[in-house]
């Protein structure tokens, strides 16, 4: 892993920098310091890891004299952060049932790798989240990610912000669905949710004929 003193040299960071998503409206006065790319009502912010052993928790937050020194363009930090980030923190999709099962100590058979190709059929609720289950709302931005679930599920996806750390993902079947959706979202991040891990009061939805993620 690179020293944080040589953090102004892009060719020495470039293979550790990944990304994370922020809510701009809870962070506007760290944004004023940071290089960041809109996307849909967040924002996208970059990190250097710092230590092998802590891969989501000790990292250094790039910020503008950061970027500055690294002297690239915003694109080239988003690239690299693109192929890195799930290079190194990977991801895993479980059903809700069993994520619930471990929290609750049942010891549920162990989730045995990529779903892509195993994913049940019909309307079940998904949680999707990074190796680490820390940050991990950013696998939305995972290339092909999210179109190559909506084609396994024969179905479009309502995406479903439960935190910075993963999202939900849902089959959707039609509109009440998504509107009832909206109104749990909201309730979850008021009664249930730490102010610190709340991404997002919307809820997003993958169409699969336009190949997009957009706000529902």
């Amino acid at each position: 892993m690179p020293d944080k003193r040589y953090i102004q040299d892009f060719d020495l960071v470039k293979d550790y920098i990944v990304y994370r998503l922020i809510n701009p409206d809870r962070n506007k006065k760290l944004l004023e310091d940071v290089p960041h790319i809109s996307f849909l009502d967040l924002s996208i912010v970059f990190h250097c890891l710092a230590e092998k052993e802590q891969i989501c928790t000790s990292s250094n937050l790039i910020c503008n004299a950061h970027f500055a020194q690294l002297g690239v363009p915003l694109d080239m930090l988003y690239e690299a952060a693109s192929v890195n980030t799930q290079r190194i923190l990977g991801y895993e999709i479980q059903t809700l049932h069993r994520v619930m099962c471990e929290m609750m100590g049942e010891n549920p058979e162990k989730f045995d790798g990529v779903l892509l190709d195993k994913l049940e059929k019909g309307n079940l609720i998904f949680v999707i989240s990074n190796n680490y289950r820390t940050e991990g709302a950013a696998c939305m931005l995972y290339p092909k990610l999210i179109g190559n679930i909506a084609r396994t599920l024969g179905n479009n996806i309502y995406i479903i912000p439960s935190s910075v750390n993963e999202l939900l993902l849902l089959p959707a079947i039609n509109d009440a669905q998504g509107i009832q959706i909206r109104r749990s979202i909201r309730e979850i991040n008021d009664t249930g949710t730490k102010p610190e891990m709340i991404l997002s009061y919307s809820l997003y939805y993958y169409d699969r004929g336009a190949d997009k993620i957009m706000i529902y």
